[in-house]
C-alpha cells in the first residue's frame, strides 16, 4: 500500500503556459476548424467542505492535491448504533442551504485552514 507521501506527484502545466486548441465553426468552409484562442476562466470556486455551497475565489493556489481549500472535509452525522455516516445533498437536501466562509486569506494561504465559519440560511 502507498501512502499519499510515496505516490508519485504530476504537477500539471499552468493553463497560462498553455494554450488550448478549441474546434469553433467555420462557416465560410461548412465545418470545423481548429482556433488558438485561448480559454478564460470566468470564475474559481472551491469548495473546502463537500455538499456545501462553493466559495468564489478572486484567485487559488494549485496544489499536488488540486486548488487549496477544495474538497477537503466533509460533514458526518452520528448513526444509532454509533458510528458516523457521510451526510451529502444527495441525502441531505437542506445542506444546500450551508454557507462556508474560509477565514482571511493570509491566515490560510500556505495550509488548510483550522476553522471554518459554517452558516445556515
Amino acid at each position: 500500500m502507498t501512502t499519499e507521501e510515496d505516490a508519485p506527484i504530476h504537477k500539471p502545466k499552468l493553463l497560462t503556459e498553455n494554450y488550448l486548441t478549441a474546434k469553433t465553426r467555420d462557416e465560410d468552409h461548412g465545418g470545423m476548424t481548429n482556433s488558438s484562442t485561448p480559454y478564460r476562466t470566468a470564475s474559481i470556486i472551491v469548495y473546502p467542505i463537500k455538499s456545501i455551497r462553493g466559495i468564489s475565489l478572486p484567485d487559488a493556489t494549485l496544489t499536488p492535491q488540486g486548488l487549496l481549500h477544495d474538497r477537503r472535509y466533509l460533514l458526518l452525522r452520528p448513526k444509532d448504533d454509533g458510528s458516523w455516516a457521510k451526510m451529502f445533498v444527495g441525502n441531505q437536501p437542506e445542506m444546500a442551504l450551508f454557507h462556508c466562509e474560509l477565514p482571511p486569506p493570509s491566515a490560510s494561504s500556505s495550509s488548510s485552514p483550522k476553522t471554518f465559519t459554517v452558516r445556515y440560511r
